[in-house]
């Protein structure tokens, strides 16, 4: 069996991929040396398409020729030739696609029309109800979703909410699966209590609009006196130290804030093991926030950091239910009070940190993976 998965991916200035959904299956594939192809489509035009192939124990990278175009039309028929080209060249009868988003999906479809490869998963990774401002646009994104959801053979949900979603648009429970964007957990080396920097918080984030680094700056600041050792770690798809330089002067804050490039995933959960409290404060900026799984807030719970998170992404009802952290409204005042509550008493944290833990084990990724690729 070969598995061909097919996704949108996010490029940073170097233009490496940014580990996002559909990477923990590379990974777990990896892993257990299970042949696969990579194909990763970047989202934003002007850049090539990206095709991964690990057969037989080796990977080799393949990169467009010619970078993909900034018109979206035309774009996507650049990706959809690109897919179909690689699908026909190591296409059998026992080939599973996965497509990661209804476009990647649609070109699944055609595969299994064209080649009668044996299987299309359609992996949701987000889902809006407006996904474009443009009406015509928008349209056609959820005509393709559906068409994607009828025709899939199986259909996967990054999220509670879209899992929920598709059982409202009929699919059957045999069809309809959540997958969500967790890691491995076995394969992370949590340290003990006492190893970690309880008062270092961490944030992890590809956009400023999507989080108010303002309002996190000026609780910290409130916090400063009643907690020397309170600092923050901002691990962002860019370096945004230069935007904030005189608010952090204002604030006194300058030596308490470190600013880092997006990293190794490896890499990244190092420091999160590292730190104590994991922010995921999403804003209301993107549309797609809303029915979306929040990756770093998985990895924050793997990693046994207690999370201090906004009611918007999915996940926040996961971590409130099962007490692995502290869902807030966004503001100062309420994000003060969530970091003295975890900050102030040792018993208390520990408790919401053991929470989180008990919650990244029961959604690690490798188990759910090998019930679904076994299946």
């Amino acid at each position: 069996m070969t598995i061909i998965i097919s996704g949108h991916v996010l490029l940073d200035k170097d233009g490496n991929d940014v580990y996002g959904t559909g990477s923990s299956l590379g990974v777990y594939l990896k892993k257990y040396n299970k042949p696969f192809i990579f194909i990763k489509h970047p989202i934003y035009g002007g850049f090539s398409t990206i095709v991964e192939y690990f057969i037989n124990n080796s990977g080799r990278v393949c990169r467009g020729i010619l970078p993909n175009s900034t018109s979206l039309l035309l774009k996507s028929f650049q990706e959809m030739f690109s897919t179909l080209r690689v699908v026909a060249r190591n296409k059998n009868e026992t080939t599973i696609y996965i497509g990661i988003d209804p476009l990647n999906a649609l070109f699944g479809i055609i595969s299994k029309k064209i080649f009668g490869i044996k299987k299309v998963i359609f992996y949701t990774a987000d889902y809006a109800k407006v996904r474009f401002g443009n009406r015509l646009l928008n349209s056609i994104y959820h005509l393709i979703d559906r068409f994607a959801v009828k025709n899939a053979d199986e259909v996967w949900n990054v999220s509670t909410r879209i899992y929920e979603l598709r059982l409202q648009q009929n699919i059957i429970p045999e069809r309809n699966f959540f997958v969500p964007n967790s890691p491995a957990f076995y394969d992370i080396k949590r340290r003990s209590i006492g190893k970690i920097n309880r008062y270092e918080l961490i944030t992890v984030a590809t956009s400023t609009k999507n989080t108010d680094l303002t309002i996190i700056f000026t609780a910290i600041s409130d916090l400063s006196k009643k907690y020397p050792d309170i600092s923050l770690k901002i691990i962002g798809l860019d370096n945004w130290q230069n935007n904030y330089i005189n608010l952090l002067k204002k604030l006194n804050l300058s030596s308490r804030i470190k600013f880092l490039k997006c990293m190794p995933h490896a890499e990244l959960i190092d420091n999160l093991c590292a730190a104590g409290v994991g922010l995921a404060l999403y804003t209301n900026a993107f549309s797609w926030t809303y029915f979306s799984d929040s990756m770093k807030a998985r990895d924050y719970l793997a990693c046994g950091l207690p999370v201090i998170m906004t009611d918007i992404s999915s996940t926040a009802g996961d971590i409130r239910k099962r007490n692995a952290g502290m869902i807030i409204s966004f503001n100062r005042k309420n994000l003060v009070y969530a970091l003295d509550e975890l900050l102030s008493n040792i018993n208390t944290y520990k408790r919401y940190r053991n929470n989180a833990i008990k919650l990244a084990r029961d959604f690690d990724i490798e188990k759910i993976l090998q019930k679904r690729l076994r299946e």
